[in-house]
């Protein structure tokens, strides 16, 4: 009797480990997009492989009851992504929440266009982030490209508003656009851009991005375990804020920051077609005979690119030959030394900054050196 009341237990607990197996956290999210999708690489990199299908239609006949699915953009910005005929119907049949982005269709809300913000940044709207991510916060999406659509209550929203950290003058006198918010009367979780890239696309802050999607996995899995998300941004400072950095450190960061400008593609060479700003520099010695370009400019594009300016100054120059002199003097680099005289020599001898009255010895004019030159500008400005 001993014996079989211990086999019985044995069987109950094997039943409950295996049940615990296939009710683990790996097993009960799935996710629908490509393997370089920013969410899926952070999720997958914390906790272990979770199941990815490349369509929603797969997914939904996988994924076991109860679980949650994320099904996102993979051609955004260009295509929004296609909800097949019956899915939200049967995640509802099998008890499953769904969190979808950038649709081409939403249950009982008519979508309209794709637009593309100017000036309008992310702003919290409801408390559902917690205390970390309170009412008007603002957030950077950047580049955001949505779907124009009108949703009830959402928990974010698009808007051109004034302040940093906070929207301080509120809503009440901007328009807003829905860009997170539950379909009244399912579980299905809608977001009318894609938040998944939020790696590759720069969003920020860093821990507002946490709140957002602590908050998707827990409304998915309600109650239960959600994936621990930990990522390094693609652009972030080498050193803390509080880090002491030696002496040799700081000569590093300066070797470090001439190598920058040879890898930015800012610096221009002769014979160089200008409009090309992705081609790649090679002509050793040539670095920097057309001047540099002026800088990035501050617009940062759906994928973490950056513009860059077209224009050509004379203190940028100036100051990209000084730090590539520095470089050139501390490890006696000759290609960092020839590209600071080229620099000098474009913006004294040779730039349109330095033609016309401002290179006649005769004229009250010479030697001065105007600020910059615009690209098919006849003269410096």
């Amino acid at each position: 009797m001993k014996k079989l009341s211990l086999i019985v237990a044995l069987i109950i607990s094997n039943i409950i480990i295996l049940t615990g197996c296939n009710d683990n956290l790996n097993n009960r999210i799935v996710f629908v997009c490509n393997a370089d999708n920013d969410l899926y690489r952070a999720v997958v990199e914390s906790n272990g492989d979770f199941q990815r299908f490349s369509s929603a239609e797969e997914a939904i006949k996988a994924a076991k009851p109860q679980s949650g699915i994320l099904v996102l953009a993979d051609n955004y910005p260009a295509e929004k992504v296609v909800i097949p005929d019956g899915f939200f119907g049967r995640a509802k049949s099998k008890n499953i929440r769904v969190y979808v982005e950038f649709p081409d269709n939403v249950p009982g809300i008519k979508t309209g266009e794709i637009k593309n913000i100017k000036w309008e940044r992310g702003v919290v709207t409801s408390s559902v982030f917690g205390k970390s991510l309170e009412k008007m916060r603002i957030v950077t999406i950047n580049d955001c490209h949505y779907i124009d659509l009108e949703a009830e209550t959402p928990h974010l929203v698009i808007a051109r508003v004034a302040g940093f950290d906070t929207a301080v003058y509120g809503l009440d006198s901007t328009e807003t656009h829905p860009i997170l918010f539950e379909l009244p009367g399912s579980e299905v979780l809608v977001s009318t851009t894609k938040l998944s890239d939020f790696i590759k696309g720069r969003y920020a802050p860093k821990d507002a991005w946490k709140s957002i999607w602590g908050f998707v996995f827990t409304w998915l899995q309600p109650g239960k375990e959600t994936p621990e998300l930990k990522w390094t941004e693609s652009v972030h400072p080498t050193y803390a804020k509080d880090q002491t950095i030696s002496p040799n450190e700081h000569i590093e960061a300066a070797r470090r920051g001439a190598e920058w400008y040879y890898k930015s593609n800012l610096l221009t060479t002769v014979g160089e077609v200008k409009k090309d700003i992705k081609m790649e520099i090679t002509r050793e010695g040539n670095y920097g005979k057309e001047g540099i370009r002026e800088c990035f400019l501050s617009k940062i594009n759906y994928d973490g690119s950056q513009p860059m300016s077209e224009s050509r100054r004379a203190d940028c120059a100036s100051e990209s030959a000084m730090a590539l002199a520095l470089r050139g003097m501390i490890d006696g680099n000759k290609q960092d030394k020839t590209t600071a005289i080229n620099l000098q020599d474009y913006i004294y001898f040779n730039s349109r900054m330095r033609q016309g009255p401002r290179n006649d010895p005769n004229n009250a004019e010479f030697g001065f050196v105007d600020w910059f030159e615009r690209e098919n500008d006849n003269e410096g400005v």
